[in-house]
């Protein structure tokens, strides 16, 4: 981080701003601390076990519910958020209201939170 000669910080005083003034540059470089935590963990598999598919598959959950925090925390803010997957019971954890489409057709379309309408979801996809 550059400081300019110009440049005056105001914290709060004591312990409270210091841990505000760390807060802020955690939340900053929060992607970057996840991708070099994950591409270390790649590479330890990776060179373990030599194999690019291999360090893929165990980290591929790891990845998966990193991304599902992500989209609880956007949904708990009040963002919108258009979800396509394929897993259906994860994915009604995460959404309010779902749709289902086969060959590009509506097919069915529901309320997340109701029992009903998520049966019929489940009854509906499983062959």
């Amino acid at each position: 981080m550059a400081v300019g000669p110009d440049e005056v910080f105001k914290l709060a005083g004591g312990l409270i701003g210091v841990l505000a003034a760390a807060n802020e540059e955690l939340l900053q470089n929060d992607l970057l601390m996840n991708f070099l935590g994950f591409l270390s963990m790649y590479l330890i598999v990776l060179f373990t076990y030599r194999s690019f598919s291999c360090g893929l598959y165990l980290l591929a959950p790891m990845m998966v519910s990193e991304i599902y925090a992500i989209l609880s925390e956007l949904k708990q803010a009040g963002r919108a958020i258009l979800l396509v997957e394929q897993n259906v019971p994860q994915a009604l954890t995460l959404c309010d209201r779902f749709v289902a489409m086969e060959r590009g057709r509506l097919t069915l379309a529901g309320d997340a939170s109701a029992a009903a309408d998520c049966e019929r979801l489940m009854a509906a996809i499983t062959v």
